[in-house]
């Protein structure tokens, strides 16, 4: 699959602000389908998403799911989500 890189690290981009400026609904429409492309920052807050139930039912387990892709994929904080949440 091909697909333009800057078009999506912008959507990425606009997945943390919304993220960091409270708009969680608006968040979780932009990063899950970034996170299900394999983005770890949009992996990182879909996880959080989960676990915080912000824009989102809280869910645990799909919280683990996200918060373990992301690490997975380098994103080290997602660790410390996963220890404060008792999900490792």
């Amino acid at each position: 699959m091909q697909y333009d890189l800057a078009y999506y690290e912008s959507k990425q981009d606009r997945c943390l602000l919304a993220f960091t400026q409270s708009e969680f609904e608006m968040a979780y429409t932009i990063c899950t389908p970034l996170a299900n492309l394999g983005f770890k920052d949009a992996q990182l807050i879909t996880g959080l998403l989960y676990a915080y139930g912000q824009g989102v039912d809280k869910d645990l387990n799909r919280a683990k799911i996200w918060l373990k892709e992301a690490l997975k994929n380098g994103r080290e904080e997602a660790a410390q989500a996963l220890t404060q949440f008792d999900l490792d």
